[in-house]
């Protein structure tokens, strides 16, 4: 489990650097890059990390993990992709 955390604003000077803490950094870039081909590159670099900074969970005993996140497009596209099932 990592937490994410980013300034994902865009600019007009191209790319910024892309830095990690608590994290090793080839495995963050290895992350961004898993979502982006299990999405289809249908988002930006920028939309993901912002979108898996406001995915938070409540933990409910014996139920397991509860979404504590407003649903969007891309949370639903994640959910498709990855298998992760919030219908219960």
């Amino acid at each position: 489990m990592a937490e994410v955390q980013a300034l994902s604003s865009p600019t007009g000077f191209g790319n910024a650097r892309r830095m990690s803490q608590g994290i090793d950094f080839n495995r963050a870039v290895l992350l961004v890059a898993i979502l982006e081909k299990k999405l289809n590159e249908k988002y930006t670099c920028e939309e993901l990390v912002s979108a898996l900074r406001t995915m938070n969970m409540m933990t409910a005993p014996g139920e397991g993990y509860i979404p504590t996140y407003t649903r969007t497009d891309l949370t639903d596209d994640q959910h498709k992709a990855f298998g992760f099932r919030t219908d219960y």
